[in-house]
């Protein structure tokens, strides 16, 4: 077992910790700066036991009504909230891919974050102003980590 601790923690609190754990003073680890909560998700792996572990998450997908044909017009009829991570964000990228090829939209404005080389956001925008509609994005940028 470690134990790691702020180095700025009470003393106090630090040796109820090891007294309650049973630790030796080797055991514990002052840091400066944020405890490596990280390495707890190895745990989650470890174990061969299936009725442990949360089954997969799968977000809901939306369905249009029958008699929608596309998105926009049930748009028309009512509003749709989408809730992520509940409800699947494939709803988001069709309503922008969409829009990118409807003859009626003459604009797309977007802010993108934490996106990927291979998004088929940009993409559709891309198309979008191939088509000559306005496009503005924002885009997050960041360097490698």
């Amino acid at each position: 077992m470690r134990l790691e601790i702020d180095a700025n923690a009470h003393v106090e609190i630090a040796k109820r910790l090891q007294q309650t754990f049973e630790l030796e003073d080797w055991q514990i680890f002052n840091t400066h700066g944020p405890v490596n909560l990280s390495r707890l998700f190895n745990f989650y792996e470890l174990p061969d036991r299936p009725d442990l572990k949360f089954k997969n998450f799968v977000a809901r997908e939306l369905r249009l009504q029958p008699n929608s044909k596309n998105i926009f017009a049930e748009l028309h009829k009512h509003d749709i909230l989408l809730h992520h991570p509940y409800d699947s964000f494939d709803a988001v990228v069709d309503f922008i891919e969409s829009a990118a090829s409807d003859p009626d939209v003459i604009s797309l404005k977007q802010t993108i974050y934490r996106t990927s080389r291979d998004s088929p956001i940009v993409g559709a925008l891309i198309s979008a102003a191939a088509a000559e509609k306005e496009v503005t994005a924002v885009l997050e940028l960041k360097g490698p980590v």
